[in-house]
């Protein structure tokens, strides 16, 4: 797949954020081309710039964890031999999932965060698999994952992968159609307490079975003690009747969800703004509440997840959704909030009928563009001046203008309206067509039209978003290896401190004082505001990142939408 260098840069750090440089070093050299195990192999052995060569070995093991996470694609060249390609895509939705394990939580609860970040962590797993490693840490009933991890596939959260039909000459076929979302019929049988509460109650058994018998206690001891063992190694060794189906998070889906937030804030956002009325709050979330029943009747009925607007959806259909969620919100304030958004939405929900109770559509393309217009006017305001917007504004809703109507019409001098449009033209803000009044376009006779390509100036600003991505990037895994022994000492401090509280041959009064020796002797005072400060940065970049990563979905989805409804066949 064909991708920017701004893009393959961004790409290279994600994977050396994730996975370290040997595989962000291969899957450099994939993204840039098609390569067979073998191009890969010698690419990797010449070293320019002081990089050290990768043996083959650690090259197939790189490639391993690059398939093993669904970042790799198979094909095969004209001499049918396996070649192997990053996908820029996968690699980018790994930033997602941060923000897919928090969509999670705050939908179905910590456990299904636990799993989503499993999956995360490992590419992809069972369901077996992954319902046991939730229970190492959170020590929750087998029966609870399950059926968490039946509501994330409900739900779309979770999908399968495809299962191979067959290989072709080491390649593997993929099944083009296969259940994606349905639960296999048997997962690996669990007893509801864990291992560590098996061990306690097998302990507390213990010592109530416990006589002055010297020998009684030592059978008792090798009596019980095997038998544990041979149940952990039984349940290692046995194969899971569903390890052959394995899973993956559904990024798609957490990304429609995030563009449903997307609509939220535009039109929540400005309607937050525009009362001016006393019921403000309680106006406000009337109309969220309105838009959340909308976008999840919108959910059920569209045939496609990826559309750019929802077909008709009727009004008693919105109520009943909202009773289902158990939304506090009457039929009448559903109404009224309806009839504020259709009025005060600009365009992104919009009345398409009368007929139960009223037909509205939603259209996710306007939203996409209003969102992408407002975080262009914030970079023009921010590196020109608010001036520049008023002359864009302009320019886009009359369409191509000479400079002279842009003079007159925005009231500026001349030579102010030239400065701005010149330095908008170098932003790639504003573009100019040049018009002959004559054939020969000579350059006396030729005059400007300036007009805006707001694909074009999206395509500038992926790139500058990518670059500017890297770099905070670059910059927190600097920060965290120039503050390593910051960490260092506060993780050794802590756990002399956990082994004090855990201490039962001293009292209270004397471990406080303990752990403030302890604390004066790892963190004084210059050292812990050190640590306060790389904290408060750290937590930072990481806020930045995640803002930007948004903004650049925003502009991905506005490209993808537009391209969609370019190539769109006529009704």
């Amino acid at each position: 797949m064909p991708c920017g260098r701004r893009e393959v840069d961004l790409c290279t750090m994600i994977l050396e954020d994730h996975f370290g440089p040997t595989v962000a070093r291969v899957g450099q050299m994939c993204l840039r081309e098609k390569l067979t195990l073998g191009g890969v192999i010698v690419a990797m052995q010449r070293v320019k710039g002081g990089e050290e060569k990768i043996p083959p070995k650690k090259v197939r093991r790189a490639l391993s964890v690059l398939e093993q996470h669904n970042l790799l694609t198979i094909g095969l060249d004209s001499a049918y031999r396996a070649t192997y390609e990053t996908n820029p895509d996968a690699v980018q939705m790994m930033m997602t999932f941060p923000r897919a394990c928090l969509t999670a939580k705050k939908l179905y609860g910590s456990a299904a965060e636990a799993i989503c970040e499993e999956l995360a962590s490992k590419g992809r797993l069972s369901c077996s698999e992954a319902i046991r490693r939730v229970r190492e840490r959170l020590e929750l009933p087998a029966a609870e994952l399950k059926q968490k991890f039946c509501w994330l596939a409900e739900s779309q959260f979770l999908v399968r992968c495809p299962p191979i039909e067959s290989k072709c000459r080491g390649t593997p076929v993929y099944a083009a159609v296969w259940e994606k979302f349905a639960m296999p019929d048997e997962i690996a049988e669990m007893p509801d307490t864990t291992e560590e509460e098996a061990a306690k109650q097998a302990a507390c058994s213990m010592e109530e079975d416990i006589k002055p018998d010297i020998n009684l206690l030592k059978a008792s001891r090798k009596r019980k003690a095997p038998i544990a063992e041979v149940k952990k190694e039984e349940t290692k060794k046995k194969a899971d009747p569903d390890a052959s189906v394995l899973w993956q998070i559904n990024i798609s889906r957490f990304r429609r969800y995030v563009r449903d937030e997307i609509v939220l804030e535009q039109v929540c956002g400005r309607m937050r703004s525009n009362d001016e009325t006393g019921n403000s709050e309680k106006s406000a979330q009337n109309v969220e509440m309105a838009l959340r029943a909308l976008l999840k009747v919108a959910e059920l009925k569209s045939p496609n997840p990826d559309s750019n607007q929802t077909p008709p959806i009727t009004l008693m259909d919105v109520v009943r959704a909202a009773k289902e969620a158990e939304m506090t919100i009457t039929k009448q304030d559903l109404d009224w909030a309806f009839a504020l958004i259709v009025d005060d939405s600009r365009g992104i929900v919009r009345k398409a009928g009368d007929s139960g109770g009223g037909l509205f559509v939603l259209d996710f393309d306007k939203a996409l563009l209003l969102a992408v217009d407002s975080h262009v006017d914030s970079l023009i305001r921010e590196q020109i001046d608010s001036k520049a917007v008023r002359i864009r504004r302009l320019i886009r809703a009359r369409g191509y203008l000479e400079e002279e109507t842009i003079d007159k019409t925005v009231m500026m001098s001349a030579k102010q309206t030239r400065d701005l449009l010149y330095s908008m033209l170098e932003e790639n803000y504003v573009c100019v067509k040049p018009i002959g009044r004559t054939n020969d376009f000579a350059p006396a006779r030729t005059i400007g039209l300036y007009y805006v390509d707001q694909p074009q100036t999206v395509r500038t600003l992926i790139e500058s978003t990518c670059m500017m991505l890297r770099n905070i990037i670059v910059r927190r895994l600097q920060l965290e290896k120039d503050s390593k022994h910051l960490l260092e000492r506060q993780l050794k401090m802590v756990n002399i401190m956990n082994g004090i509280d855990a201490s039962q041959n001293i009292d209270e009064e004397e471990k406080r004082q303990q752990k403030a020796e302890v604390e004066d002797m790892y963190m004084p005072a210059d050292v812990r505001r050190d640590l306060e400060i790389f904290q408060k940065n750290l937590s930072l970049l990481h806020t930045s990142e995640i803002e930007i990563e948004k903004v650049l979905f925003t502009f991905r989805a506005y490209l993808k939408s537009v391209t969609t409804l370019r190539f769109q066949p006529p009704q």
